[in-house]
């Protein structure tokens, strides 16, 4: 199970200077196998300016991330519970900028963002942190992954078209470009991101392209089609993905469709499912239920998911999967994901 709690931006006595809090418990249990109990705290503060007219702003922010892992169910090796104090400084300039026409609004966002990540504290057994690469440690401890960044700069573009009348948007793109720096502060280019989405009166349309400059291949591919009628939705999808050197990605390529039908106000209903080209196989296939009130979301999922062949099972192990969400939407919300027993 999962508990977050948020607290949401509040203002200091300082203009425009903000601050929230973020906290996060997560147990992973399992018969067998290395456990864990995760606490995390994030404490974020930024302060913004504008100037030249509100056509430009500055945002300085500082966030400080506690993360405590207490570890248990081993046996054979003794795993020392993690400590990790994470720092990430920020700054960003940005631009909004908004031109109307005749039948139409056109708006346009621009930013670049530098960030400079840090650990300040490092103790006990943490995944790729503090283990050996290539150890049991390691390999145990890859279940509980540890968001690592790096120095980087991300360069983004965002801009819009709006119907003058109903203000409804029309067409969005978003382009970014981010720029990795390596252990020598050498900056090299990493993904660049292309997403465009086109509205209409029936849904919407959207594509997404990932090129990583560095390997001079597109490493990532998505596009999906939404139509929408009255209480009725449709969605068919397209993914393929590429193992390269530098996108921390597998030979992935698949397709997927999910419909939802909204059975009364605030209640809807939806079936989903995910068809690996590659294996030639229905990994993924579930039901769920969603009540949305004004104040409260649950949302509760029932999956099958195939998981991949390997050599002990030539056509993979069939996984059901309960996940149930509730989200108290001034507070946090509550996640509990069960994964039944299977006779493999």
């Amino acid at each position: 199970p999962q508990v977050h709690f948020h607290s949401y931006n509040k203002e200091t006595f300082v203009d425009n200077l903000i601050y929230s809090l973020d906290t996060k418990v997560m147990n992973y249990t399992r018969p067998e196998g290395l456990t864990a109990t995760i606490y995390e705290i994030s404490a974020p503060i930024s302060y913004t300016k504008h100037f030249l007219d509100d056509y430009m702003f500055v945002t300085l922010e500082n966030k400080i991330v506690v993360t405590k892992y207490d570890y248990d169910n081993f046996e054979t090796i003794d795993y020392e519970d993690g400590n990790l104090v994470q720092n990430r400084t920020s700054i960003l300039l940005g631009s909004d900028l908004i031109k109307p026409y005749e039948d139409f609004l056109h708006t346009v966002n621009l930013g670049a963002e530098y960030v400079i990540p840090k650990n300040l504290e490092e103790e006990g057994d943490l995944y790729k942190t503090t283990t050996v690469s290539g150890s049991t440690k390691e390999d145990e401890l890859k279940a509980f992954p540890i968001n690592q960044e790096e120095k980087n700069i991300n360069l983004t573009i965002n801009q819009s078209i709006y119907t003058k009348d109903s203000l409804k948007q029309f067409i969005n793109h978003k382009m970014s470009q981010s720029i990795l720096y390596d252990e020598l502060d050498n900056p090299k280019l990493q993904n660049f991101e292309n997403y465009v989405k086109l509205n209409h009166d029936y849904g919407y349309i959207s594509g997404r392209a990932i090129y990583n400059v560095e390997d001079e291949q597109f490493i990532e591919d998505t596009v999906n089609n939404t139509l929408i009628y009255e209480d009725l939705s449709f969605t068919a999808g397209y993914y393929k993905s590429k193992d390269t050197l530098n996108s921390d990605k597998e030979d992935l390529e698949s397709y997927r469709f999910s419909t939802s039908y909204k059975i009364a106000k605030d209640y809807k209903i939806r079936y989903y499912e995910n068809y690996n080209l590659l294996e030639k196989v229905r990994n993924k296939q579930g039901i769920g239920f969603n009540i949305n009130d004004l104040c409260w979301n649950l949302d509760i999922k029932l999956e099958s998911e195939i998981l991949p062949s390997s050599s002990t099972y030539k056509d993979g192990v069939e996984q059901k999967i309960i996940t149930m969400n509730l989200l108290l939407k001034p507070l946090g919300g509550i996640k509990q994901k069960y994964k039944m027993e299977n006779d493999n």
